[in-house]
């Protein structure tokens, strides 16, 4: 990323990601279109994280109507709700400490210690009869960081979210000797190398967190952001596919899978992904809305492109690019629009831009 990109998040560690959507002669080339976790932007008060937490029976099915208590170890208690389907979601947190405490009727409680301190971080509960021997009744989230471990990272994090990649090094290094085998250590270090342009080593480092810990959110989707910048969109799909399991109300997963049908001409699947990923972004993936116009014209449908972009332009009117491009698929422009043809456009650009999340 170059130094003088900002990067502007609302919520979450989270490091914005430049994605060049394919595109045909009118479309959004090298437009920046999703963030994925990584790095916050902004003040420290505007640094927030968040919890999945997944919750099954012994049989491994979801339990529902379970109360997951969540509290800081700083003190408090910050939320409590209940499981649909087996799932409680806690958004806005301050990334640290904090117990979760999960209990059903007729199921003995748990109760884990979790380090959240980035977007997505998922925890697994099992729950067993009341009466149970098993002694498994517990989390299957990442281990803890250690605070020493913790408070390296930290800084490392502030160095990165001040654009002083140089300044990360050292408290990286640091964290990687008092936590060795920690997902969290590997994953920033994998956003380190990719603040430097240096792909292959950040993706070494992802593997590695996810080698750790499989399930590691935000690992699988800078897994397959990188694949997409490698130009190899099957293997970004399998990367995709594991992150929509880990987090099936998050949006970015399905906007890069739409990226990745488009690559392979799979236009029918590149606009059903990417229609999923605005049903559940809303606002917050209203950059989305140009590579769907994209998918609709490789696909045919010219009419509803031209409505996106229409809507695109109307809570985007700076943008120049995207005006043009309506103008072109309206016949006003000066170019008639063509459908998609990735084969033919340059490689995705370096991360950098700071679309919201």
């Amino acid at each position: 990323m170059s130094p003088g990109k900002t990067l502007l998040l609302k919520t979450a560690i989270f490091l914005s990601v430049c994605l060049c959507v394919p595109c045909g002669s009118y479309a959004q080339g090298g437009r920046n279109i999703m963030p994925t976790p990584g790095v916050p932007g902004g003040t420290s008060s505007e640094v927030s994280a968040s919890l999945i937490v997944m919750v099954n029976d012994a049989a491994g099915g979801p339990v529902d109507s379970a109360i997951a208590s969540l509290n800081m170890q700083e003190g408090g208690v910050f939320a409590q709700t209940s499981t649909t389907e087996g799932r409680a979601e806690f958004d806005g947190l301050k990334p640290g400490d904090y117990t979760l405490t999960v209990s059903a009727a007729g199921y003995r409680t748990v109760t884990e210690t979790l380090n959240v301190i980035y977007q997505g971080t998922i925890s697994y509960i099992v729950l067993h009869p009341t009466g149970s021997d098993s002694n498994d009744a517990k989390g299957g989230g990442p281990p803890v960081l250690a605070p020493k471990a913790r408070k390296e990272l930290t800084k490392a994090i502030d160095a990165l979210r001040a654009q002083k990649p140089d300044e990360a090094r050292e408290p990286l290094d640091r964290a990687l000797h008092l936590a060795p085998t920690h997902p969290d250590v590997e994953y920033f270090y994998g956003v380190y190398f990719m603040e430097l342009h240096d792909w292959p080593q950040a993706m070494t480092h992802w593997e590695k967190a996810l080698s750790l810990y499989p399930k590691h959110y935000g690992s699988l989707v800078y897994m397959g952001e990188g694949m997409l910048v490698q130009k190899k969109p099957e293997e970004a799909v399998t990367y995709l596919n594991r992150a929509v399991a880990e987090a099936p109300a998050a949006w970015r997963p399905h906007a890069m899978l739409a990226q990745a049908a488009l690559a392979q001409h799979k236009n029918d699947e590149a606009v059903q992904e990417a229609d999923k990923a605005i049903k559940l972004g809303h606002d917050d993936a209203v950059g989305v809305e140009p590579l769907l116009a994209d998918a609709l014209v490789a696909q045919g449908n010219r009419d509803r492109a031209i409505a996106v972009l229409e809507h695109y332009v109307q809570k985007n009117p700076k943008d120049e690019r995207a005006r043009k491009n309506l103008e072109v698929l309206r016949g006003t422009g000066a170019q008639p629009p063509a459908p998609a043809n990735p084969e033919k456009k340059s490689p995705p650009a370096s991360p950098g831009g700071s679309p919201q999340p």
